[in-house]
C-alpha cells in the first residue's frame, strides 16, 4: 500500500536547500579570495599628475610614480627677469615627492566601496576614476630666499606709465 509522499518530498526540498547553502558559501568564499587576491592592485582609472597606475602593483607604481613625478621635480626652477637667470636646485629647494604615500593613497581608492562593488568593477571591467594628487614638500625658506634674490636684482622703481585708449570718434 503506498507510502506517503511527504517524506520524500521534505528530503529532496532539504537537499536542494543545502545544495543552495553550499553554492553561496563557495560563491562568498571565491569572491572573498579574489577580493583579497588584489589588495597589492591598483584598480583601473586611478591616476596621479595625469599618469595612470591603473592595474599595476604596488611595487610597480611606486616605480612609475619615481620615474614619471618624482624624478622630473629633481630639476633646478629656474626664473628669468631682466635678462637675468636665477635658479633653485631641487636639493637646495628640499623638494620631495612622497612616492610610498602617493601609492597608498592610489591603494585606498581602489579598495573603496564595498567587496561586491570592488569584484563587480573587476568583473565588468569598470574603472574607479580617482585622481591622486601628488605629496610634494618643499622648502618654504628655499622659495622665499629666491624671490628675495630675484626681487634684489629685477625690483626697480616704478617710472612713469602713461595709458593710451584708441580713439573711439
Amino acid at each position: 500500500p503506498g507510502r506517503s509522499l511527504q517524506p520524500q518530498m521534505r528530503h529532496k526540498s532539504f537537499i536542494a536547500i543545502a545544495v543552495m547553502v553550499v553554492l553561496l558559501l563557495v560563491g562568498a568564499v571565491g569572491i572573498s579570495l579574489y577580493d583579497s587576491s588584489n589588495e597589492d592592485k591598483i584598480a583601473d582609472g586611478v591616476t596621479v599628475a595625469g599618469v595612470d597606475l591603473g592595474g599595476m602593483t604596488a611595487d610597480e607604481a611606486r616605480a612609475r610614480v619615481r620615474e614619471q613625478v618624482a624624478e622630473p621635480l629633481e630639476k633646478p626652477v629656474v626664473v628669468t627677469g631682466a635678462g637675468q637667470r636665477f635658479t633653485l636646485s631641487a636639493k637646495d629647494a628640499g623638494i620631495k615627492a612622497d612616492a610610498d604615500a602617493i601609492v597608498d593613497e592610489a591603494l585606498d581608492a581602489s579598495r573603496e566601496g564595498s567587496i561586491f562593488s570592488r569584484v563587480w568593477r573587476d568583473a565588468t571591467g569598470g574603472e574607479e576614476n580617482a585622481t591622486i594628487t601628488p605629496r610634494v614638500t618643499y622648502s618654504t625658506a628655499a622659495a622665499h630666499r629666491l624671490v628675495a634674490r630675484v626681487a634684489e636684482k629685477v625690483d626697480r622703481p616704478a617710472q612713469g606709465a602713461k595709458l593710451e585708449f584708441p580713439s573711439l570718434a
